[in-house]
């Protein structure tokens, strides 16, 4: 891949640009076409931004190894030299800016300015602070109660991760969930999770056909032995698989044999598995039928658009599509009795929102003491 990824980039440079790999998957590209002298910086800019982008068009198709086809991105972060500037600043500059464009939703290339360096220097503080807060304990877990929508029973809950920081206040999840991701902690902060909601599991194990369920994220399947992890948390805690399920998106199924490896582990145990967020990433009817999906959870943006026919269409359809591959749906971010009531009539098998009851501690539950 790396290989590809170097040849892709001299192919879309001109002939006195340089290209270098810095290590791991960086590379560094100086452009020093013979014009630059003579060319304004606006000038200057446009010219960068038309290598940037031929850069990431080709970097976009696919790339043939083996028997396989693997689509990959790149992200890009740019910087332009003044008078006086110094490698070392320019390279540093750059680097924030790639940081910029990765924080931006990758795929993509992303100026430097002096916002783009303070946004850094921001960034490193959270980081700093998470790492801490890991080591020390510190995070907690809400828990966001499901009903069934026919008779409205407490059917189970949500285990979401909390974070609240000393001087910042609460960080929202969207926040230091990505940065535990990018910063490589991401298996430290679903250990902490894990551990808390399987305890928590244990402890609602007398609630009859009652559920705990936890988000995993993408980045945990890019390595084989998640199943063994999640199972080894259940075995702690004392918690029977069928009283568990986990949650993932789309996008943790793009690697499908490690997805399908992993799941395949967790579902033959007895737990359930849902896709979160059904319907806002990347997937397919292939991967549905053969991988071992017991839900499907409807994102909150379909629910609000319940009040239009196309958007209750989208529901409906989701629910059949479900209901047929022998599935059942969860309605997420239900907070009108509008929308209870659409989802129930569409025939929805269970939800939750702000409606049916908020996330808060376990002991806000409603469940029977």
């Amino acid at each position: 891949m790396l290989v590809e990824a170097a040849a892709r980039l001299r192919a879309s440079l001109r002939d006195n640009d340089l290209c270098a790999r810095l290590g791991g998957d960086e590379f560094v590209v100086l452009l020093t076409g013979p014009e630059a002298g003579h060319a304004t910086a606006a000038q200057r800019i446009v010219d960068a931004e038309n290598v940037a982008k031929r850069i990431l068009r080709c970097m976009r198709e696919p790339v043939h190894i083996g028997d396989r086809s693997i689509t990959r991105t790149i992200s890009i972060g740019m910087a332009a030299s003044a008078h006086g500037t110094d490698f070392d600043t320019l390279l540093r500059d750059a680097d924030v800016a790639l940081y910029r464009a990765k924080d931006a939703g990758r795929d993509r290339l992303a100026w430097y300015d002096a916002d783009a360096h303070l946004e850094m220097l921001e960034r490193i503080g959270i980081e700093a602070d998470l790492r801490e807060a890991l080591h020390a304990s510190s995070l907690h877990v809400h828990y966001q109660p499901m009903y069934t929508l026919e008779d409205q029973r407490l059917v189970g809950a949500e285990a979401l991760a909390r974070w609240d920081h000393p001087q910042r206040g609460s960080v929202s999840p969207a926040v230091f969930i990505f940065l535990a991701e990018d910063a490589g902690l991401i298996g430290r902060l679903s250990d902490a999770v894990l551990t808390l909601a399987c305890a928590q599991a244990a402890a609602w194990s007398n609630i009859p056909e009652f559920r705990t369920w936890v988000n995993i994220s993408p980045v945990q399947f890019q390595n084989a032995g998640l199943a063994d992890i999640v199972l080894g948390h259940l075995t702690a805690a004392g918690v029977a698989p069928n009283r568990f399920g986990i949650e993932i998106t789309e996008t943790a199924l793009a690697d499908h044999a490690s997805a399908n490896r992993e799941l395949a582990l967790l579902s033959d145990a007895g737990m359930a598995i849902a896709i979160d967020d059904f319907g806002t990433g990347h997937s397919s009817l292939t991967r549905l039928h053969t991988l071992p999906i017991d839900v499907l959870k409807i994102d909150q943006s379909f629910v609000r658009g319940l009040a239009r026919p196309r958007g209750r269409a989208a529901v409906n359809a989701i629910v059949q599509l479900a209901h047929a591959l022998g599935m059942e749906t969860i309605a997420e971010g239900i907070e009108t009795p509008a929308e209870l009531d659409a989802l129930h009539a569409l025939g929805s098998d269970c939800g939750s929102g702000y409606l049916l009851g908020p996330p808060g501690p376990a002991a806000s539950m409603p469940v029977p003491q």
